[in-house]
């Protein structure tokens, strides 16, 4: 029964009390308070105390109807902030909400140790802006590089470093526009990012960035060079990689092996000499290329100047060589 029915019926009820009385008996009363005399009908003071308890019993329901309204604002309050709790907690965000209610309070102790499902089936689900905030996630876990902005996001948070991370797989126009804002050589992204630019731009843009080239990223351009017609590397060019990095024996070796193909042979071959004058490390790389391009007198020479115990496989390969067994540099080296 709502409060407005109960001082309704209350109303009447007391009406009819005093009609009943009145009817029964319509006699006076007086009553003296603090030396007055109050005269009354006895049916007025049948109701007074009837009265007195109406008003008691509105005074109750009124008190406890605003009691039951401040605390289903508060609820609702609470039910606002735990949606708000769970989204933080889906996204990886540090929860900074207050609660009023214990209930709510330990129920955001407990989704604290809940994690985001990625293998989630993408049903939809309310509030809306819930639903929008999973959708957002599965982009995102996909590979998918989309606008988090609304998220409102820290900078270290896992999925503003995967997102970053999905930048990498867009187109390149979009990968472009997001590189050129990428300042800071320290950062891990921007050196991944880096090294698809590398993948996608000429040299000269390559080199206008104040990146440095690792020894990894360097030979990937070799090998871009070596296969794709439309890159261009000049002899000026790969001499300047050679010179800024440091390789090792190997990685030298490695190049010299991706550019034999495509480099015009005396101009491999003084770009070699030259690098290994100045950089011992280079050394198996020119003798390769001298083997390479039968330049075995060249070759000799070199290898009788070295120490007894260095370039053994470049002596044994000589060796072979003086003995009338053209064998493939590649089976021995």
């Amino acid at each position: 029964m709502g409060i407005k029915q109960y001082i309704f019926l209350g109303i009447m009820f007391i009406f009819l009390v005093g009609i009943g009385v009145y009817a029964l008996d319509g006699a006076t009363y007086t009553l003296t308070m603090f030396s007055k005399d109050l005269t009354f009908p006895v049916a007025f003071w049948f109701m007074v105390p009837v009265i007195v308890l109406f008003l008691a019993t509105i005074f109750h329901l009124l008190y406890y109807s605003i009691k039951r309204y401040f605390e289903k604002k508060v609820i609702k309050k609470d039910y606002e902030t735990f949606l708000q709790n769970i989204k933080d907690c889906i996204i990886n965000e540090e929860h900074t909400h207050e609660y009023r209610t214990e209930y709510f309070k330990n129920l955001s102790e407990i989704i604290k140790k809940l994690t985001y499902n990625k293998q989630s089936d993408g049903e939809k689900i309310e509030p809306k802006f819930l639903n929008d905030t999973f959708e957002l996630l599965q982009k995102i876990y996909s590979g998918e590089y989309t606008d988090i902005k609304k998220l409102k996001l820290r900078n270290d948070n896992p999925l503003t470093l995967q997102n970053r991370q999905n930048i990498l797989n867009c187109d390149n126009k979009t990968f472009l526009d997001t590189f050129k804002h990428c300042k800071s050589t320290d950062d891990e992204f921007c050196q991944k990012a880096y090294e698809k630019f590398t993948e996608i731009a000429t040299f000269s843009e390559v080199k206008k960035q104040n990146f440095q080239l690792s020894s990894k990223t360097a030979i990937k351009i070799f090998k871009r060079y070596a296969n794709e017609e439309s890159y261009t590397l000049s002899n000026e060019d790969i001499k300047y990689i050679l010179e800024k990095i440091e390789f090792t024996s190997d990685e030298y070796l490695e190049i010299a092996k991706i550019l034999k193909q495509k480099v015009d042979p005396s101009s491999l071959l003084s770009i070699f000499e030259s690098i290994q004058a100045n950089n011992h490390l280079a050394a198996n790389a020119y003798l390769y290329i001298l083997f390479e391009f039968q330049m075995i007198n060249e070759a000799r020479e070199f290898l009788e100047n070295s120490e007894e115990n260095e370039y053994e496989k470049f002596k044994i390969l000589l060796f072979l060589r003086d003995s009338g067994k053209n064998t493939n540099t590649d089976l021995i080296i």
